[in-house]
């Protein structure tokens, strides 16, 4: 017993030597460089040294945070008061897809009840929120343990079947991050607005092209009778005018159409058997003269027969838009590489591949997320060069929604053999013969 209360003692007395000869220490090097501070705010910076250093030591025996670290509560009330005010909805759930915290703004916009005790409850997210989407970018999440982003539109689940009541539909961007200890956290936007003005902007865009449709037919008509009568000095300014006026017609052409498929017309498809390699032929026929004046040729690489059940007047002018915006990006003399073959996707459906690629510069990167939007240009230097009037900037933003109607997908990339611009459609067959 004696030697116990003697080793504890001498412990103890170098235990507070220690502290004084630190707390000295740093006083003596203080009044050195002229900072002149109470003893308060030195004890105060001992505590923060001793945190930091008591923290560092917990990552390193695996990274769990003790119950008893008291000096870390503080911090961590005020990321959560923080997130609790924030204007953008915030969750996160545990390895098992627990809902561990949820702020109030992601309650509102998920339409749950704002509750404290989702941690304690241990419930499933997917119990508690029905989104397929959300549980989706959770599952990509936990995968790839990279951040992700997705956007979707989140349908409230009606709260008593027998009298429902008519919910709105809330478009959501979900951007998810892997956290410590398997967590995911997903911060949640609102888009509904965003959406909203857009469906405004379409709507805005086709009621003027109805609007225009009468007075550029009109204009047309007028021009090509004029031209046959003008000196002949003259004529090569009428034509200049009616090439003018035939691009006009053909954006409001292009709006009219962009209108009809928002509306929902385009999902009543004249469906019927399409041979594919016939219609690239005849597409690429019609554009000859265009691919002709740049010196560009077609080369195809597929199979000789495919046969497949489609709208043939929209996957035709599909065809047109991928063609002509390979043929407009093309370099002298080189051809535009068209592949067409048959894949499976996850389920076992089989589904139609055309792919578009050119040897020119590219997609720039910036501009990959936006080469489907309406009027978006990548490229105006080239867009606007000499001898050449440019696109409207929706062929692309048409070949998405003919796409989307067959129940299909297009993706826009670079190829990385060629270097130039690679659009690859999905399609899926409901009847296909092969040769």
């Amino acid at each position: 017993m004696l030697w116990f209360l003697l080793g504890f003692t001498t412990s103890l007395i170098l235990l507070c030597g220690g502290a004084i000869w630190l707390y000295l220490r740093l006083k003596r090097d203080l009044e050195r460089q002229g900072l002149i501070l109470s003893e308060g705010l030195i004890w105060q910076s001992l505590q923060r040294i001793t945190s930091s250093t008591r923290q560092v030591q917990i990552d390193m025996l695996g990274g769990d945070r003790e119950p008893e670290n008291y000096l870390l509560e503080p911090e961590h009330d005020d990321w959560q008061q923080i997130l609790q005010n924030a204007p953008i909805g915030y969750l996160e759930v545990d390895e098992e897809n627990c809902l561990c915290w949820i702020n109030v703004k992601a309650c509102n916009l998920l339409g749950i009840p704002v509750r404290s005790d989702y941690a304690i409850t241990k419930r499933l997210l997917l119990q508690i929120v029905r989104s397929y989407e959300l549980d989706l970018l959770i599952a990509q999440t936990r995968t790839t343990q990279q951040a992700q982003q997705k956007k979707w539109v989140f349908h409230r689940v009606v709260p008593d079947p027998l009298h429902p009541v008519q919910q709105q539909e809330q478009t959501l961007r979900g951007h998810s991050v892997p956290l410590r200890h398997e967590h995911i956290g997903i911060f949640i936007e609102d888009c509904q607005e965003a959406a909203v003005l857009q469906q405004q902007r379409d709507r805005w865009a086709s009621d003027v092209a109805h609007e225009l449709k009468t007075p550029l037919t009109s204009v047309r008509l007028i021009v090509e009778t004029l031209s046959s009568r003008v000196a002949p000095d003259l004529r090569e300014w009428m034509e200049r005018l009616l090439h003018e006026v035939i691009r006009l017609g053909n954006l409001v052409e292009d709006l009219l159409d962009l209108g009809q498929m928002d509306t929902g017309m385009s999902v009543r498809l004249n469906l019927s058997h399409v041979d594919l390699p016939t219609l690239i032929q005849s597409a690429w026929s019609n554009l000859e003269p265009l691919a002709a004046q740049r010196q560009v040729s077609l080369e195809y690489r597929g199979p000789g027969n495919l046969d497949i059940e489609v709208d043939e007047s929209r996957i035709y002018r599909l065809l047109l838009n991928l063609f002509d915006n390979s043929i407009k990006h093309s370099p002298p003399s080189q051809p535009v590489l068209v592949k067409l073959g048959v894949e499976s996707d996850d389920r076992g459906n089989r589904q139609a591949i055309i792919e578009a690629i050119d040897y020119g510069k590219g997609f720039p990167e910036a501009a990959l997320p936006y080469v489907f939007d309406r009027f978006y240009r990548f490229d105006e230097s080239r867009a606007r060069s000499a001898g050449n009037s440019g696109g409207s900037g929706l062929g692309l933003a048409i070949a998405r929604q003919i796409v989307q109607a067959h129940r299909g997908s297009i993706t826009a990339s670079n190829h990385p053999e060629t270097g130039g611009a690679w659009v690859r459609v999905n399609l899926p067959i409901c009847y296909i013969g092969e040769d």
